[in-house]
């Protein structure tokens, strides 16, 4: 019925636990596909090892390590479930993490079953969208909520796909972040998404995630922001075809993500990032007039764009 999916690289020393969680989850119906992406440590007889002991883990061995976004569309061509959740080597989930969102998708045979999370960030847990509520959405509504940043991750993690609609959006495999590329069209295309806040899924921070400027962003660089800033422009496009009625907010959300970035490289004082904040400046500045007359721009982005001048 899920076929799980994980991406490793050179992580000898953390797959097991996550491998352990998967293994002893209390929904049994899955297989357990691991892309060993050409680590050259002890992972892949690690990883011998596991399948050895249980058949429902499949290890897939690339040659040479490859980006992110092609390990996981290896993965996704050789799975046999009608639904996909990916999990982060490096991180753990909960024994009931994959009951938790089928119990989800079969509520109201959602295309999306998204669980909360929880962060673990210099030896502190901390919420990563957690919330009580259960909220059943249509795909206009979810991507919304994706857009707002409140109650949905961008990353694939806490989440169950049908795997038809990963399908239709295979991952960008030349992008350094490739899940800012293809989860608002899984989200824009969902017929319905189920979403409950229940923590069972928990990210691990450290210094070598892949995505660790958002928890350290001295580690932002320029070609990771005019990544984002090249892709929020195309989603906006994207969004504004398939629901013109909300093309304001649509557009609204690339220059709050101007805004925010323009702030964090300033308090942070991300020298490299000079070049892109300068453009980003300039745009808003242009912008300005109109912004103050949106709905949807807080006060404390009005005020940002105040110091801005």
């Amino acid at each position: 019925m899920v076929s799980v999916i994980m991406l490793t690289y050179n992580r000898e020393s953390w797959i097991e636990k996550m491998i352990s969680d998967i293994l002893g989850q209390s929904f049994s119906d899955f297989e357990f596909i691991i892309v060993n992406n050409g680590s050259t440590d002890g992972t892949g007889v690690l990883l011998s090892k596991f399948a050895g002991a249980d058949s429902r883990i499949r290890v897939i061995t690339l040659d040479r390590a490859q980006t992110i976004g092609r390990g996981r569309n290896v993965g996704l061509r050789h799975a046999a479930g009608e639904f996909v959740a990916y999990v982060d080597d490096d991180d753990r989930v909960s024994e009931d993490f994959l009951g938790f969102l089928m119990d989800l998708q079969k509520e109201c045979n959602a295309d999306i079953a998204m669980c909360g999370a929880d962060e673990k960030l210099n030896g502190r847990w901390g919420p990563q969208c957690m919330f009580e509520e259960k909220y059943i959405l249509s795909g206009r509504e979810a991507v919304t909520e994706l857009l707002k940043r409140e109650r949905i991750r961008a990353g694939t993690p806490a989440k169950l796909f049908r795997k038809t609609l990963l399908e239709k959006f295979p991952f960008d495999e030349e992008a350094r972040s490739e899940d800012i590329h293809t989860m608002y069209k899984y989200f824009a295309e969902a017929d319905k998404v189920i979403l409950h806040g229940l923590p069972k899924y928990h990210f691990i921070r450290h210094g070598r995630n892949n995505s660790i400027f958002t928890s350290d962003f001295s580690k932002l660089t320029p070609e990771m922001l005019e990544e984002y800033l090249e892709v929020y422009r195309e989603r906006a496009d994207y969004l504004t075809e398939k629901y013109p009625e909300d093309k304001e907010f649509f557009e609204y959300t690339v220059w709050s993500f101007m805004i925010s970035m323009c702030g964090k490289i300033e308090k942070n004082e991300v020298a490299s990032c000079a070049g892109p904040l300068r453009k980003m400046k300039d745009c808003l500045r242009r912008e300005q007039a109109a912004l103050f007359e949106s709905q949807y721009v807080t006060l404390e982005e009005k005020m940002e764009l105040q110091r801005m001048g």
